[in-house]
């Protein structure tokens, strides 16, 4: 009365059979490897992004209140909108740096 359906299972699941090859996380390491290789051989070119110069920063608030406290750090003034600000940092972590100034005295 009972069929072993097995065979069927097995076919449609597309999995080896039981015994003939790496399964489960081993399966997925074996085929990740060509890719590490890979990847290993060519560490030495790749760097991290580098953004040097003058970064022109612009950003948008949502209330014109939190623009009013922003325009009090030197060198920060209204862009196009009345809720747009501009501010040209030296580099990249003082726009950074400004960026969070800026969340900070919108949340005041």
């Amino acid at each position: 009365m009972y069929t072993d359906l097995s065979g069927m299972l097995r076919d449609v699941s597309r999995s080896p059979a039981p015994g003939t090859g790496p399964t489960g996380p081993d399966r997925a390491r074996h085929r990740r490897e060509p890719a590490r290789r890979r990847d290993q051989n060519r560490r030495d070119t790749v760097g991290a992004p580098r953004l040097d110069g003058p970064v022109e920063l612009e950003v948008d608030v949502f209330r014109p209140r939190q623009a009013e406290r922003a325009l009090l750090v030197p060198g920060v003034h209204l862009g196009a909108s009345g809720r747009t600000l501009c501010y040209t940092a030296a580099s990249f972590p003082e726009a950074y740096q400004l960026t969070q100034l800026i969340v900070v005295l919108g949340g005041i």
